[in-house]
């Protein structure tokens, strides 16, 4: 399950602008991978300085997150990376964080359909 969307603007590539991208859901190893790769931020927190992906910029996750999902389409030797989506004018990054929501709600509706399954935990009689 894919999306194709647009950028408006596009990230200029070996001499060509690319505006058309595939993005696919995002897994649990997207999350960890982008929390890895984007930079930490150092923020003070009721006056104790704190470094670390608790105080990652969320916006920022969120385009290192994209960068796990998505691909140029008619380059897929290109590697997306989140510095390269932070680079984009700020109307592709809209594009970006919408096609992220759209392929979430549509994984969503897909798995409404099926049936869910109930697991109960073994009650204990203490």
């Amino acid at each position: 399950m894919n999306i194709e969307q647009s950028l408006a603007v596009g990230l200029e590539h070996n001499g060509q602008v690319l505006t058309r991208f595939v993005m696919r859901p995002a897994t649990v190893g997207d999350s960890i991978v982008a929390i890895s790769k984007a930079p930490t931020v150092e923020e003070e927190v009721d006056g104790v300085e704190v470094d670390g992906a608790a105080v990652q910029n969320n916006l920022m996750l969120r385009f290192y997150k994209a960068a796990e999902q998505m691909q140029f389409i008619g380059v897929p030797d290109l590697v997306v990376t989140g510095e390269m989506l932070l680079t984009l004018a700020d109307e592709d990054g809209d594009a970006i964080i919408a096609a992220q929501d759209d392929i979430a709600k549509k994984r969503k509706a897909a798995l409404s359909g099926l049936s869910p399954t109930t697991t109960s935990l073994p009650s204990s009689d203490s």
